[in-house]
């Protein structure tokens, strides 16, 4: 006969008070057999601490990390300091100009950002603009900005990131800008 399961989930606190108390909800779980409790995380985040072989580990979804979910022993969450994205194929390569997801812009539908899926006439613009840096820069603002404000579930990541970005083919800040240029754009929509 499995184990009698009871259950309950602490409201709020931080992880030293919902995870680490002597009186936080516990129960047996039949498919693992190893105390369990459930608590809010210092991320704010819900957090499932559980005994695997006589040690304490720490299931955790991080909203700041893209969503991912971590397993990790209690009180060593894995931290970064900037994210780098080299491909599309990346961990966070829909942030990449080449990261396949169609979205229209100026009446034209482009597959991706990358400058080889701009439309003829920005290409040849390009090669004969006289500051092809700016023209580079403005004109893939411009794309992104399409592309996120376009698609909700990648706009939604994007203003979930909390860490410094890095991506190839990309100028240093422009994320951060789209990212801003969105924010600015939900706060107009409320005040209407």
């Amino acid at each position: 006969m499995p184990p009698v399961a009871s259950h309950s989930v602490v409201q709020g606190g931080d992880q030293a008070g919902a995870m680490a108390g002597r009186d936080r909800p516990r129960w047996f779980s039949s498919a693992c057999a190893a105390p369990c409790s459930v608590g809010s995380t210092a991320r704010g985040g819900l957090g499932v601490e559980v005994a695997v072989y006589w040690r304490i580990v720490l299931l955790d979804v991080r909203p700041d990390l893209d969503g991912c979910i971590e397993l990790a022993p209690a009180g060593q969450q894995h931290t970064i300091d900037s994210i780098a994205v080299t491909s599309p194929a990346d961990a966070f390569g829909w942030l990449h100009p080449a990261y396949q997801h169609p979205f229209v812009l100026d009446e034209s539908c482009w597959h991706s950002a990358k400058i080889s899926d701009w439309p003829w006439p920005l290409r040849k613009a390009l090669q004969s603009h006289h500051e092809p840096e700016r023209f580079y820069r403005e004109t893939l603002s411009r794309a992104l900005g399409a592309r996120f404000r376009q698609t909700p579930s990648l706009r939604q990541r994007l203003l979930a990131l909390r860490y410094p970005v890095q991506i190839n083919d990309v100028p240093d800040g422009l994320i951060q800008e789209v990212a801003v240029a969105l924010r600015n754009d939900s706060l107009a929509g409320l005040a209407r």
